[in-house]
Protein backbone atom coordinates (compact mmCIF):
# COMPACT_ATOMS: atom_id res chain seq x y z
CA UNK A 1 0.00 0.00 0.00
CA UNK A 2 2.63 2.31 0.62
CA UNK A 3 4.51 2.16 -2.64
CA UNK A 4 4.85 5.09 -4.63
CA UNK A 5 2.15 6.15 -6.79
CA UNK A 6 4.48 7.07 -9.49
CA UNK A 7 4.73 3.13 -9.95
CA UNK A 8 1.33 3.07 -11.38
CA UNK A 9 0.61 6.50 -12.92
CA UNK A 10 -2.41 5.14 -14.24
CA UNK A 11 -4.73 5.07 -11.13
CA UNK A 12 -4.47 8.84 -11.34
CA UNK A 13 -4.64 8.86 -14.89
CA UNK A 14 -8.08 7.46 -15.00
CA UNK A 15 -9.21 10.07 -13.62
CA UNK A 16 -7.28 12.44 -15.33
CA UNK A 17 -8.75 11.15 -18.50
CA UNK A 18 -12.58 11.09 -17.21
CA UNK A 19 -11.94 15.06 -15.85
CA UNK A 20 -10.51 16.59 -18.86
CA UNK A 21 -12.42 19.73 -19.77
CA UNK A 22 -12.78 21.71 -22.81
CA UNK A 23 -10.63 24.49 -23.63
CA UNK A 24 -13.21 27.30 -23.52
CA UNK A 25 -13.40 26.62 -19.97
CA UNK A 26 -9.60 26.93 -18.78
CA UNK A 27 -10.72 31.13 -17.89
CA UNK A 28 -7.44 31.06 -14.44
CA UNK A 29 -7.95 34.34 -12.19
CA UNK A 30 -5.99 35.13 -9.57
CA UNK A 31 -7.28 34.83 -5.89
CA UNK A 32 -6.18 33.74 -2.90
CA UNK A 33 -7.03 30.82 -0.74
CA UNK A 34 -7.65 30.51 3.17
CA UNK A 35 -6.19 26.90 3.46
CA UNK A 36 -3.64 25.96 5.83
CA UNK A 37 -0.82 24.06 3.57
CA UNK A 38 1.30 22.86 6.33
CA UNK A 39 1.94 19.08 5.91
CA UNK A 40 0.53 16.37 8.74
CA UNK A 41 3.10 14.49 10.08
CA UNK A 42 3.14 10.78 10.03
CA UNK A 43 0.74 9.37 12.49
CA UNK A 44 3.41 7.44 15.06
CA UNK A 45 2.81 5.49 17.97
CA UNK A 46 3.26 7.27 21.45
CA UNK A 47 4.01 4.35 23.06
CA UNK A 48 7.37 4.09 21.99
CA UNK A 49 10.58 5.91 22.72
CA UNK A 50 11.88 5.75 18.92
CA UNK A 51 14.70 9.12 20.05
CA UNK A 52 16.43 8.06 22.86
CA UNK A 53 19.35 6.70 23.72
CA UNK A 54 21.13 4.72 26.71
CA UNK A 55 24.44 4.29 28.19
CA UNK A 56 24.65 0.78 27.13
CA UNK A 57 23.58 1.18 23.47
CA UNK A 58 23.88 3.26 20.21
CA UNK A 59 20.06 3.40 18.69
CA UNK A 60 20.22 3.59 15.09
CA UNK A 61 17.38 4.48 13.59
CA UNK A 62 16.23 2.74 10.05
CA UNK A 63 15.39 4.74 7.71
CA UNK A 64 11.48 4.86 6.35
CA UNK A 65 9.80 6.93 3.86
CA UNK A 66 7.02 7.92 5.95
CA UNK A 67 9.46 8.52 8.96
CA UNK A 68 8.04 5.08 10.64
CA UNK A 69 11.12 4.34 13.15
CA UNK A 70 11.82 1.21 14.15
CA UNK A 71 9.83 0.38 17.08
CA UNK A 72 11.74 -0.15 20.34
CA UNK A 73 10.45 0.72 24.40
CA UNK A 74 6.77 0.20 24.29
CA UNK A 75 5.90 2.14 27.77
CA UNK A 76 7.88 5.57 27.05
CA UNK A 77 6.29 8.70 25.37
CA UNK A 78 9.15 10.20 22.86
CA UNK A 79 8.23 13.44 24.51
CA UNK A 80 9.87 12.43 28.28
CA UNK A 81 13.60 13.15 28.79
CA UNK A 82 15.34 9.47 30.28
CA UNK A 83 16.53 11.93 33.50
CA UNK A 84 13.17 13.17 34.34
CA UNK A 85 10.11 11.55 35.41
CA UNK A 86 6.76 11.99 33.33
CA UNK A 87 4.97 14.94 34.23
CA UNK A 88 1.38 14.46 35.30
CA UNK A 89 -0.95 16.68 33.93
CA UNK A 90 -3.40 18.42 37.14
CA UNK A 91 -6.35 16.84 38.04
CA UNK A 92 -5.20 13.11 36.54
CA UNK A 93 -5.04 9.83 38.96
CA UNK A 94 -1.65 7.79 38.90
CA UNK A 95 -4.13 5.68 36.90
CA UNK A 96 -4.06 7.68 33.82
CA UNK A 97 -2.00 8.13 30.98
CA UNK A 98 -0.81 11.96 29.95
CA UNK A 99 -1.20 10.97 26.10
CA UNK A 100 -4.27 12.92 26.12
CA UNK A 101 -6.76 9.51 25.58
CA UNK A 102 -8.72 9.26 28.70
CA UNK A 103 -9.15 6.82 30.93
CA UNK A 104 -8.09 3.10 29.32
CA UNK A 105 -8.97 0.57 31.48
CA UNK A 106 -10.94 -0.53 34.51
CA UNK A 107 -8.95 -1.04 38.00
CA UNK A 108 -9.44 -4.53 37.93
CA UNK A 109 -6.12 -4.15 35.28
CA UNK A 110 -4.07 -4.65 37.41
CA UNK A 111 -1.37 -7.83 37.45
CA UNK A 112 -1.57 -9.39 40.93
CA UNK A 113 2.13 -10.87 42.11
CA UNK A 114 5.51 -10.04 43.99
CA UNK A 115 8.46 -9.80 42.31
CA UNK A 116 9.36 -13.07 43.37
CA UNK A 117 6.51 -14.73 41.20
CA UNK A 118 7.77 -14.06 38.25
CA UNK A 119 10.01 -16.36 36.21
CA UNK A 120 13.06 -15.49 34.15
CA UNK A 121 13.67 -16.99 31.22
CA UNK A 122 15.31 -20.48 31.79
CA UNK A 123 12.10 -21.77 33.69
CA UNK A 124 10.26 -23.37 30.48
CA UNK A 125 6.72 -22.00 29.66
CA UNK A 126 3.39 -23.79 28.24
CA UNK A 127 2.13 -22.86 24.68
CA UNK A 128 -1.34 -21.56 25.02
CA UNK A 129 -4.07 -23.21 23.01
CA UNK A 130 -5.24 -21.44 19.98
CA UNK A 131 -8.20 -21.37 18.04
CA UNK A 132 -8.36 -22.26 14.52
CA UNK A 133 -8.34 -19.27 12.36
CA UNK A 134 -11.78 -19.37 10.78
CA UNK A 135 -12.33 -16.04 8.33
CA UNK A 136 -15.53 -15.75 6.99
CA UNK A 137 -14.28 -15.35 3.48
CA UNK A 138 -10.60 -16.04 1.73
CA UNK A 139 -8.44 -13.43 3.20
CA UNK A 140 -7.35 -11.02 0.97
CA UNK A 141 -9.64 -8.18 -2.00
CA UNK A 142 -13.18 -9.83 -2.51
CA UNK A 143 -12.64 -9.30 -6.22
CA UNK A 144 -13.79 -11.76 -9.36
CA UNK A 145 -11.19 -13.44 -10.07
CA UNK A 146 -11.39 -14.15 -13.63
CA UNK A 147 -11.81 -9.77 -14.04
CA UNK A 148 -9.64 -7.59 -14.35
CA UNK A 149 -10.11 -4.22 -12.79
CA UNK A 150 -8.92 -0.61 -13.70
CA UNK A 151 -8.14 2.44 -10.72
CA UNK A 152 -11.51 3.46 -11.17
CA UNK A 153 -13.60 0.62 -11.41
CA UNK A 154 -11.72 0.36 -7.94
CA UNK A 155 -12.51 3.29 -7.10
CA UNK A 156 -16.43 3.16 -7.93
CA UNK A 157 -16.11 -0.10 -5.32
CA UNK A 158 -16.10 2.08 -2.44
CA UNK A 159 -17.63 5.29 -3.97
CA UNK A 160 -21.17 3.37 -5.96
CA UNK A 161 -23.14 5.38 -8.77
CA UNK A 162 -26.08 6.14 -6.26
CA UNK A 163 -23.36 7.71 -3.72
CA UNK A 164 -22.13 10.05 -6.48
CA UNK A 165 -25.84 10.72 -7.52
CA UNK A 166 -26.22 11.60 -3.56
CA UNK A 167 -23.68 13.29 -3.12
CA UNK A 168 -24.24 15.84 -6.80
CA UNK A 169 -28.18 16.06 -5.29
CA UNK A 170 -27.10 17.32 -2.23
CA UNK A 171 -24.22 19.53 -3.07
CA UNK A 172 -26.68 21.02 -6.05
CA UNK A 173 -29.31 21.56 -3.57
CA UNK A 174 -27.00 23.27 -1.04
CA UNK A 175 -24.96 25.44 -3.90
CA UNK A 176 -28.64 26.83 -4.88
CA UNK A 177 -29.67 27.62 -1.24
CA UNK A 178 -26.65 29.84 -0.62
CA UNK A 179 -26.34 31.58 -3.98
CA UNK A 180 -29.83 32.95 -3.26
CA UNK A 181 -29.85 36.34 -3.45
CA UNK A 182 -26.84 36.42 -5.45
CA UNK A 183 -26.31 38.16 -8.75
CA UNK A 184 -24.54 34.69 -10.42
CA UNK A 185 -26.52 31.85 -10.47
CA UNK A 186 -25.84 28.58 -9.29
CA UNK A 187 -24.24 26.18 -11.54
CA UNK A 188 -25.16 22.50 -11.41
CA UNK A 189 -22.05 20.33 -10.31
CA UNK A 190 -22.24 17.01 -12.89
CA UNK A 191 -21.34 13.82 -12.50
CA UNK A 192 -18.22 14.59 -15.24
CA UNK A 193 -17.08 17.50 -12.50
CA UNK A 194 -17.35 15.62 -9.46
CA UNK A 195 -15.10 13.24 -10.70
CA UNK A 196 -12.59 16.08 -12.13
CA UNK A 197 -12.79 17.32 -8.74
CA UNK A 198 -11.47 14.25 -6.54
CA UNK A 199 -9.05 13.80 -9.59
CA UNK A 200 -7.42 17.42 -8.43
CA UNK A 201 -7.71 16.69 -4.77
CA UNK A 202 -5.82 13.46 -5.30
CA UNK A 203 -3.01 15.26 -7.26
CA UNK A 204 -2.96 18.45 -4.60
CA UNK A 205 -1.95 15.28 -2.45
CA UNK A 206 0.98 14.60 -4.32
CA UNK A 207 2.40 17.47 -5.31
CA UNK A 208 2.37 20.13 -2.96
CA UNK A 209 1.50 23.88 -3.03
CA UNK A 210 1.94 27.02 -0.50
CA UNK A 211 -1.59 28.30 -2.17
CA UNK A 212 -4.64 26.76 -4.08
CA UNK A 213 -4.26 29.51 -6.75
CA UNK A 214 -0.64 28.26 -7.36
CA UNK A 215 -2.05 25.21 -8.86
CA UNK A 216 -3.10 27.26 -11.80
CA UNK A 217 -0.08 29.84 -11.77
CA UNK A 218 0.81 30.63 -15.87
CA UNK A 219 4.27 31.96 -14.87
CA UNK A 220 6.94 31.22 -17.02
CA UNK A 221 9.33 30.12 -14.19
CA UNK A 222 7.03 27.71 -11.91
CA UNK A 223 3.29 26.26 -13.92
CA UNK A 224 1.95 23.27 -13.42
CA UNK A 225 0.08 22.13 -16.33
CA UNK A 226 -2.29 19.17 -15.04
CA UNK A 227 -5.11 21.53 -12.85
CA UNK A 228 -5.69 23.63 -15.77
CA UNK A 229 -6.53 20.66 -17.97
CA UNK A 230 -8.93 19.46 -15.58
CA UNK A 231 -10.86 22.45 -14.47
CA UNK A 232 -10.61 26.38 -13.77
CA UNK A 233 -9.44 27.21 -10.37
CA UNK A 234 -13.00 29.42 -9.59
CA UNK A 235 -14.93 25.95 -10.65
CA UNK A 236 -12.59 23.89 -8.03
CA UNK A 237 -13.22 26.51 -5.25
CA UNK A 238 -16.54 26.46 -5.49
CA UNK A 239 -17.01 23.16 -5.69
CA UNK A 240 -15.33 22.62 -2.50
CA UNK A 241 -17.78 25.43 -0.65
CA UNK A 242 -21.22 24.09 -1.76
CA UNK A 243 -20.45 20.07 -1.30
CA UNK A 244 -22.51 18.34 0.91
CA UNK A 245 -23.38 15.01 1.56
CA UNK A 246 -26.75 15.21 3.17
CA UNK A 247 -29.81 17.34 1.97
CA UNK A 248 -29.78 20.80 3.42
CA UNK A 249 -33.67 20.58 4.63
CA UNK A 250 -32.75 17.01 6.69
CA UNK A 251 -29.93 19.44 8.55
CA UNK A 252 -32.54 21.81 9.35
CA UNK A 253 -34.31 19.55 11.10
CA UNK A 254 -31.88 18.46 12.45
CA UNK A 255 -30.54 21.42 14.05
CA UNK A 256 -34.15 22.12 15.53
CA UNK A 257 -32.90 19.21 17.79
CA UNK A 258 -30.11 20.44 19.14
CA UNK A 259 -30.13 20.14 22.82
CA UNK A 260 -31.96 17.13 22.78
CA UNK A 261 -30.83 13.41 23.01
CA UNK A 262 -32.79 13.03 19.18
CA UNK A 263 -29.75 15.39 18.21
CA UNK A 264 -27.43 13.99 15.64
CA UNK A 265 -23.76 15.36 15.56
CA UNK A 266 -23.15 12.95 12.29
CA UNK A 267 -26.07 13.80 10.34
CA UNK A 268 -24.63 16.05 7.91
CA UNK A 269 -21.89 13.37 6.87
CA UNK A 270 -24.44 9.97 7.47
CA UNK A 271 -25.20 9.41 3.95
CA UNK A 272 -20.52 8.85 3.36
CA UNK A 273 -20.39 7.51 6.46
CA UNK A 274 -22.33 4.03 6.60
CA UNK A 275 -21.67 3.66 2.98
CA UNK A 276 -17.86 3.97 2.97
CA UNK A 277 -17.84 1.51 6.08
CA UNK A 278 -19.86 -1.02 4.37
CA UNK A 279 -17.61 -0.81 1.55
CA UNK A 280 -14.41 -1.05 3.29
CA UNK A 281 -15.74 -4.82 5.09
CA UNK A 282 -17.24 -6.13 2.19
CA UNK A 283 -14.41 -5.27 -0.41
CA UNK A 284 -11.10 -7.24 1.51
CA UNK A 285 -10.80 -9.71 4.14
CA UNK A 286 -8.34 -8.96 6.64
CA UNK A 287 -5.35 -11.64 6.52
CA UNK A 288 -4.69 -13.37 10.11
CA UNK A 289 -2.92 -10.17 12.02
CA UNK A 290 -4.86 -7.00 12.59
CA UNK A 291 -4.00 -3.73 14.63
CA UNK A 292 -6.83 -0.76 16.30
CA UNK A 293 -5.53 2.00 17.19
CA UNK A 294 -6.59 6.35 16.66
CA UNK A 295 -6.05 8.48 13.53
CA UNK A 296 -6.45 11.86 14.01
CA UNK A 297 -7.75 13.89 11.50
CA UNK A 298 -6.24 17.77 11.73
CA UNK A 299 -8.95 20.43 11.88
CA UNK A 300 -9.41 23.87 13.63
CA UNK A 301 -13.15 24.05 13.08
CA UNK A 302 -15.44 25.03 16.46
CA UNK A 303 -16.64 21.82 16.86
CA UNK A 304 -17.62 19.53 20.12
CA UNK A 305 -15.92 16.52 18.37
CA UNK A 306 -12.78 17.98 18.12
CA UNK A 307 -10.61 15.95 19.99
CA UNK A 308 -7.00 17.02 21.70
CA UNK A 309 -4.29 14.22 22.18
CA UNK A 310 -1.33 15.83 23.83
CA UNK A 311 1.54 13.70 22.55
CA UNK A 312 0.59 12.86 18.30
CA UNK A 313 1.84 14.75 15.74
CA UNK A 314 -1.54 16.49 15.20
CA UNK A 315 -2.88 17.29 18.33
CA UNK A 316 -6.31 19.03 17.64
CA UNK A 317 -8.86 17.30 15.30
CA UNK A 318 -11.18 14.59 14.78
CA UNK A 319 -10.10 11.59 16.03
CA UNK A 320 -10.92 8.32 14.68
CA UNK A 321 -10.91 4.47 15.88
CA UNK A 322 -9.82 2.70 12.72
CA UNK A 323 -9.37 -1.67 12.84
CA UNK A 324 -6.67 -1.88 9.63
CA UNK A 325 -4.64 -5.11 8.27
CA UNK A 326 -1.03 -4.84 9.82
CA UNK A 327 -0.07 -6.76 6.48
CA UNK A 328 -0.83 -3.80 3.93
CA UNK A 329 -2.60 -1.74 6.09
CA UNK A 330 -6.15 -1.74 4.36
CA UNK A 331 -9.09 -0.17 6.80
CA UNK A 332 -11.26 -2.55 7.12
CA UNK A 333 -13.43 -0.95 9.66
CA UNK A 334 -13.71 2.64 11.66
CA UNK A 335 -16.00 5.22 13.53
CA UNK A 336 -15.45 8.86 14.43
CA UNK A 337 -14.99 9.32 18.35
CA UNK A 338 -18.28 11.14 19.25
CA UNK A 339 -17.16 11.48 23.65
CA UNK A 340 -17.25 9.18 26.11
CA UNK A 341 -21.24 9.69 26.94
CA UNK A 342 -22.02 7.94 23.64
CA UNK A 343 -20.23 5.01 24.06
CA UNK A 344 -19.30 4.68 28.01
CA UNK A 345 -20.69 1.56 29.37
CA UNK A 346 -18.22 1.49 32.80
CA UNK A 347 -15.85 -0.80 31.15
CA UNK A 348 -13.80 1.98 29.22
CA UNK A 349 -13.51 3.72 26.11
CA UNK A 350 -10.51 1.28 25.31
CA UNK A 351 -12.08 -1.45 25.64
CA UNK A 352 -15.44 -0.28 24.18
CA UNK A 353 -14.16 0.69 21.02
CA UNK A 354 -12.35 -2.33 20.15
CA UNK A 355 -15.61 -4.28 21.12
CA UNK A 356 -17.64 -1.97 18.47
CA UNK A 357 -14.49 -1.86 15.63
CA UNK A 358 -14.08 -6.34 16.03
CA UNK A 359 -17.92 -7.40 13.91
CA UNK A 360 -17.10 -11.31 14.17
CA UNK A 361 -20.27 -11.84 11.99
CA UNK A 362 -18.25 -10.58 9.14
CA UNK A 363 -14.63 -11.00 10.54
CA UNK A 364 -14.98 -14.46 11.36
CA UNK A 365 -12.40 -16.18 14.34
CA UNK A 366 -8.71 -17.08 15.11
CA UNK A 367 -7.81 -13.44 14.50
CA UNK A 368 -4.60 -12.17 16.24
CA UNK A 369 -4.99 -8.67 17.66
CA UNK A 370 -2.72 -5.87 18.25
CA UNK A 371 -2.72 -3.22 20.29
CA UNK A 372 -0.95 -0.62 22.17
CA UNK A 373 -1.55 0.00 26.56
CA UNK A 374 -4.32 2.28 25.81
CA UNK A 375 -6.42 -0.74 25.09
CA UNK A 376 -4.77 -3.34 26.80
CA UNK A 377 -6.44 -4.46 30.07
CA UNK A 378 -6.84 -8.13 31.25
CA UNK A 379 -10.55 -8.01 31.23
CA UNK A 380 -10.51 -7.30 27.47
CA UNK A 381 -8.15 -10.08 26.45
CA UNK A 382 -10.00 -12.56 28.61
CA UNK A 383 -13.54 -11.37 26.62
CA UNK A 384 -11.85 -11.68 23.42
CA UNK A 385 -10.72 -15.34 23.86
CA UNK A 386 -13.78 -16.36 25.05
CA UNK A 387 -14.80 -15.26 21.50
CA UNK A 388 -12.00 -17.03 19.81
CA UNK A 389 -9.75 -13.61 19.17
CA UNK A 390 -5.93 -13.70 19.94
CA UNK A 391 -4.71 -10.43 21.84
CA UNK A 392 -1.30 -9.32 22.42
CA UNK A 393 0.03 -5.37 23.37
CA UNK A 394 1.67 -2.91 25.55
CA UNK A 395 0.76 -2.28 29.21
CA UNK A 396 0.75 0.51 31.72
CA UNK A 397 3.72 0.16 34.30
CA UNK A 398 1.72 1.08 36.81
CA UNK A 399 -0.73 -2.49 36.50
CA UNK A 400 1.96 -4.78 38.99
CA UNK A 401 2.52 -4.70 41.83
CA UNK A 402 6.60 -4.00 43.08
CA UNK A 403 9.34 -4.05 40.60
CA UNK A 404 9.98 -6.84 38.41
CA UNK A 405 13.30 -5.39 36.54
CA UNK A 406 16.58 -4.88 38.91
CA UNK A 407 17.54 -1.25 38.16
CA UNK A 408 20.75 -2.42 36.20
CA UNK A 409 19.07 -5.84 35.03
CA UNK A 410 20.94 -6.42 31.65
CA UNK A 411 20.06 -5.79 27.82
CA UNK A 412 17.59 -8.70 27.09
CA UNK A 413 16.46 -9.89 30.48
CA UNK A 414 13.08 -10.83 30.74
CA UNK A 415 10.70 -11.95 33.27
CA UNK A 416 6.96 -13.66 32.92
CA UNK A 417 3.98 -14.92 35.08
CA UNK A 418 1.13 -16.30 33.50
CA UNK A 419 -2.29 -15.79 35.04
CA UNK A 420 -4.50 -18.67 33.46
CA UNK A 421 -4.69 -17.71 29.65
CA UNK A 422 -3.05 -14.09 30.26
CA UNK A 423 1.22 -13.82 29.92
CA UNK A 424 2.42 -11.43 31.09
CA UNK A 425 6.23 -10.50 30.12
CA UNK A 426 8.81 -7.95 31.44
CA UNK A 427 11.71 -7.61 28.67
CA UNK A 428 14.59 -5.35 29.32
CA UNK A 429 15.88 -3.41 26.15
CA UNK A 430 16.88 0.67 26.34
CA UNK A 431 14.35 0.45 29.22
CA UNK A 432 11.91 -2.49 30.73
CA UNK A 433 9.13 -3.36 28.14
CA UNK A 434 5.96 -4.91 29.86
CA UNK A 435 3.54 -6.72 27.50
CA UNK A 436 0.20 -8.83 27.83
CA UNK A 437 -0.68 -11.82 25.61
CA UNK A 438 -3.00 -14.52 25.33
CA UNK A 439 -0.90 -16.25 22.10
CA UNK A 440 2.43 -16.32 23.12
CA UNK A 441 4.84 -18.52 24.86
CA UNK A 442 7.14 -16.25 27.47
CA UNK A 443 10.07 -17.48 25.67
CA UNK A 444 11.16 -19.75 22.64
CA UNK A 445 15.10 -18.74 21.70
CA UNK A 446 14.53 -16.14 19.46
CA UNK A 447 17.31 -13.07 19.55
CA UNK A 448 17.45 -9.25 17.83
CA UNK A 449 20.67 -7.80 17.15
CA UNK A 450 21.64 -4.51 19.21
CA UNK A 451 24.73 -2.60 19.46
CA UNK A 452 26.37 -2.84 23.21
CA UNK A 453 29.12 -1.40 24.89
CA UNK A 454 31.62 -3.82 25.76
CA UNK A 455 34.26 -3.61 28.50
CA UNK A 456 36.83 -2.46 26.25
CA UNK A 457 34.18 0.32 25.35
CA UNK A 458 33.98 -0.48 21.94
CA UNK A 459 30.81 -1.25 20.27
CA UNK A 460 29.82 -4.46 18.70
CA UNK A 461 26.86 -6.30 17.52
CA UNK A 462 25.27 -8.72 20.06
CA UNK A 463 22.15 -11.29 20.24
CA UNK A 464 20.01 -10.73 22.85
CA UNK A 465 17.18 -12.85 23.85
CA UNK A 466 13.59 -11.07 23.00
CA UNK A 467 10.07 -12.43 24.41
CA UNK A 468 8.10 -13.47 21.10
CA UNK A 469 5.38 -11.12 21.97
CA UNK A 470 7.74 -8.31 21.59
CA UNK A 471 8.92 -9.20 18.20
CA UNK A 472 5.53 -10.43 16.65
CA UNK A 473 3.94 -6.38 18.47
CA UNK A 474 7.08 -4.90 16.58
CA UNK A 475 6.29 -6.41 13.42
CA UNK A 476 2.22 -5.94 13.59
CA UNK A 477 1.18 -3.43 15.41
CA UNK A 478 0.72 -0.35 13.24
CA UNK A 479 1.28 -0.55 9.61
CA UNK A 480 -1.47 2.00 8.84
CA UNK A 481 0.75 4.55 10.16
CA UNK A 482 -1.55 7.44 8.66
CA UNK A 483 0.71 7.23 5.65
CA UNK A 484 -1.08 8.11 2.36
CA UNK A 485 -3.44 8.92 4.07
CA UNK A 486 -2.23 12.08 5.91
CA UNK A 487 -0.21 12.64 2.58
CA UNK A 488 -3.71 13.14 0.27
CA UNK A 489 -5.48 15.15 2.92
CA UNK A 490 -2.08 17.55 4.17
CA UNK A 491 -2.95 19.44 0.71
CA UNK A 492 -6.77 20.96 1.54
CA UNK A 493 -7.34 20.71 5.57
CA UNK A 494 -5.99 23.47 7.42
CA UNK A 495 -9.41 25.52 8.34
CA UNK A 496 -11.61 23.43 6.41
CA UNK A 497 -14.76 23.52 8.24
CA UNK A 498 -15.94 19.94 9.80
CA UNK A 499 -18.64 18.92 7.32
CA UNK A 500 -16.06 19.15 4.64
CA UNK A 501 -13.44 17.74 6.57
CA UNK A 502 -14.92 14.59 7.07
CA UNK A 503 -16.17 14.77 3.37
CA UNK A 504 -12.52 14.25 2.10
CA UNK A 505 -11.59 12.22 5.03
CA UNK A 506 -13.72 9.45 3.76
CA UNK A 507 -12.69 10.32 0.28
CA UNK A 508 -9.20 9.36 1.67
CA UNK A 509 -10.01 6.44 3.20
CA UNK A 510 -12.13 5.04 0.36
CA UNK A 511 -9.27 6.25 -2.53
CA UNK A 512 -5.77 5.68 -0.36
CA UNK A 513 -6.95 2.60 2.12
CA UNK A 514 -9.21 1.13 -0.06
CA UNK A 515 -9.29 1.27 -3.93
CA UNK A 516 -5.41 1.99 -3.58
CA UNK A 517 -4.77 -1.29 -1.01
CA UNK A 518 -6.77 -3.25 -3.33
CA UNK A 519 -5.38 -1.81 -6.30
CA UNK A 520 -1.64 -2.84 -4.79
CA UNK A 521 -2.76 -6.30 -3.80
CA UNK A 522 -3.56 -6.98 -7.46
CA UNK A 523 -0.08 -5.96 -8.73
CA UNK A 524 1.96 -8.92 -9.43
Amino acid sequence: MMASLNEHPSFIEDFSELSQCSEEDQTLEDGSSDFDMDSEDCFEDPDFDCGQTSDDSEWELEVYNQKRPRLTSPISSPTKSPGRSPRRLPGRSPGQSNRGRGKAASPDAAISGTAADWHDMDEPDVEPSKPPFKPTRTPGPQLINSSTYSPLQLFNLFFTSSVMQTILANSNAYGELKSQGLKRAWKAITEHELYAFISLVIYMGFVKCSAISDYWCKSAVYSLPLPSKIMPRRRFQAILASLHLSHPQVDAENEKKKGTPAYDCLCKIKPLYGQIVEACKSNFQPFQSIAIDERMVKSKSRSKLKQYMKDKPTKWGYKLFVLADSSCGYTWNFFIYEGKAVMENGKGVGYDSVMKLLDQKVLGTGYKLFVDNFYTSPKLFQDLLKSKILACGTIRRNRTEGKIMAKKAARGTIHWIRQNNLLFVSWMDTREVLMCSTMHKAFDGDTVKRRIKGKNKEWSLVNVPVPPAVKEYNQYVMFFHFGLFAFFLSSLLGHIVFLRLVALTLWSLSVLTGAWGVWTSLMP
